[in-house]
């Protein structure tokens, strides 16, 4: 910031305060970087530095190792799961951990239901945080089960399970809980 053009022409001739208003404006500008830096992680989309306080305020596990754009998924998918849980939020939890089209079948009689997942190409790399955030938001009585429809080149093959990833991105068991 040029401090120095906004004094009178007087004080601009003096050397020491010309100094003075250089430094200042240095600072100034540090600041008002420093302010801009805050205001972005308060949005959790720009957020970087401030995913670790968007995981705590959200009671989720801190986990730096992860990439950004996983971490931001998992905080938006907590914020959609709070309040109400629909179909509506329970397919919006398991796109935005995947990035699939999801549907979710029911079968009430069983007490039961499955999150499918289509249109990937790889099972989701993050299976226990996805399994975890419909855990915490799902009815407690209903157990979960989850399809991931995997598509390799044009032959679609139908991989269906809970909780493990197994060798060759077989997923196995159910959640009971």
């Amino acid at each position: 910031m040029d401090l120095l053009s906004m004094v009178p022409r007087s004080w601009r001739e003096s050397p020491e305060l010309a100094e003075v208003l250089r430094v200042a404006g240095l600072f100034a500008d540090r600041l008002r970087a420093d302010l801009d830096l805050v205001a972005e992680q308060l949005g959790v989309e720009m957020a970087t530095v401030g995913l670790e306080g968007w995981e705590q305020t959200l009671g989720l596990d801190s986990t730096p190792s992860l990439p950004p754009d996983t971490r931001r998924s998992r905080i938006k998918a907590r914020l959609q799961g709070l309040g109400v849980t629909t179909l509506a939020v329970l397919v919006t939890i398991a796109e935005r951990y995947t990035g699939g089209v999801a549907h979710v079948e029911e079968t009430p009689e069983a007490y039961r239901f499955r999150v499918v997942v289509d249109g990937l190409l790889n099972p989701p790399g993050d299976m226990e945080s996805l399994r975890r955030s419909i855990a915490e938001i799902k009815p407690a009585h209903l157990a979960t089960d989850y399809a991931f429809q995997l598509h390799a080149g044009h032959i679609p093959a139908r991989y269906v399970g809970a909780v493990q990833q197994v060798k060759h991105y077989h997923f196995e068991g159910g959640d009971t809980a």
